[in-house]
């Protein structure tokens, strides 16, 4: 009697030659739990606080008893970091101050002095828009050394070039490529465009008429990694959605044309034009047809385009 043998995997399919990364890159939030954004600016918020304390240290608006009480409540949350969450709390500002007054009481109840809930939220996204477009930058950058290297390699090789899915000119593989590398090029100078535009610092600017605080801005915003700080304070938290449409126009320029080289590499690998073959690690499989590589990780690059697509326009 044939007895089938114990899967010790939980697909229906085989995923021994596929990638742990690959599968959990094709994922759902259905079978994921979906972070809060918000505590993703944690962070950044004790970040601005430390800086912040200092700065009120050294105008004397708090004293060196206060400071210490802030200085280590903050440095007991960074410990913490990777385990905290603003749920249950009205903002991550909030959330902060709330967990040091529980600790310190009184002591640091001056953290804020001349802030504003607008300034905070405008400087603690920057940096973090700032930290994740210098990430994605790294690797658009290691992404386009891949290409040349694979011109450089194999660039003259022969290929078919395709328009409305139908062979039309001889071409070559290094032409193809090379025309991602443009277009990633040109999403490369998106990016330095947009840290040159919003590399300053909106500490200070308070609800938009500055304060009356006695502080240094421009010593706040290199201390915080800005260029500079804001010129002026009203713009500074009146076009709080600019910075962050403008990354995000730039994301999707950028995933768009990751969505049409996934699309080629999908074509020109699928049954009958052969002229790819698609890595079984980065590829998952069937149910019923064991005989399948299916292209997930390029077909959910093209669905995060669209979502990308959908919030930036």
């Amino acid at each position: 009697m044939y007895v089938m043998k114990q899967r010790s995997n939980k697909e229906l399919w085989n995923s021994s030659k596929t990638k742990k990364e690959a599968i959990e890159f094709a994922a759902g939030w259905d079978v994921r739990q979906k972070p809060l954004y918000e505590n993703l600016l944690i962070p950044y918020q004790i970040k601005v606080d430390k800086v912040f304390s200092k700065e009120l240290l050294r105008q004397k608006y708090i004293d060196k008893k206060q400071f210490d009480a802030i200085r280590d409540g903050l440095s007991n949350l960074e410990y913490k970091t990777s385990n905290l969450s603003v749920e249950g709390y009205e903002d991550v500002h909030s959330f902060v101050e709330s967990k040091l007054s529980e600790e310190y009481e009184d002591l640091v109840g001056s953290l804020h002095l001349g802030l504003s809930r607008n300034d905070q939220i405008c400087t603690i996204m920057r940096m973090l828009m700032k930290e994740e477009l210098e990430k994605a930058e790294k690797e658009l950058c290691d992404f386009i050394s891949t290409l040349n290297s694979e011109i450089k390699k194999k660039g003259s090789k022969v290929i078919p070039g395709y328009t409305h899915h139908r062979i039309a000119m001889p071409s070559t593989y290094g032409l193809l490529l090379d025309s991602y590398v443009k277009r990633l090029e040109r999403v490369k100078k998106n990016f330095a465009n947009w840290n040159k535009k919003y590399n300053e610092c909106p500490l200070g600017a308070a609800a938009g008429f500055g304060t009356s605080l006695n502080i240094d801005r421009e010593r706040i915003a290199k201390e915080l990694g800005f260029a500079a700080s804001t010129e002026n304070s009203l713009d500074a938290v009146s076009t709080r959605w600019e910075a962050e449409a403008d990354l995000a126009f730039s994301l999707s320029m950028c995933l768009t044309h990751f969505s049409t080289i996934s699309q080629d590499l999908i074509y020109l690998s699928s049954a009958g034009i052969n002229i790819f073959e698609l890595p079984s690690e980065y590829c998952t499989g069937s149910s019923i047809m064991p005989q399948k590589k299916n292209p997930d990780v390029l077909e959910v690059i093209k669905a995060k385009a669209s979502v990308v697509q959908g919030i930036a326009f």
